[in-house]
């Protein structure tokens, strides 16, 4: 991969590291998002090629989104 960029590769090596996961969809997109507390996770970005997708308010990047455990 080739980057152009004016900033120096100090700056882009040094970038803010967090735990970023993947959650794939059912439509073959997917979700990137960072874990906020026990059983939350926040979107940072949606990457899916069906526009349905991004018409869903509960995908939007910023969202938190809750897990509740199925016994």
């Amino acid at each position: 991969m080739i980057f152009c960029t004016p900033a120096p590769m100090d700056l882009l090596e040094n970038q803010d590291t967090r735990n970023i996961i993947t959650i794939q969809l059912p439509s073959g997109g997917i979700i990137k998002a960072e874990a906020e507390e026990y059983n939350q996770i926040r979107i940072v970005d949606l990457v899916s090629t069906d526009p349905m997708d991004y018409m869903n308010e509960h995908l939007q990047p910023g969202r938190i989104v809750s897990f509740k455990p199925s016994w």
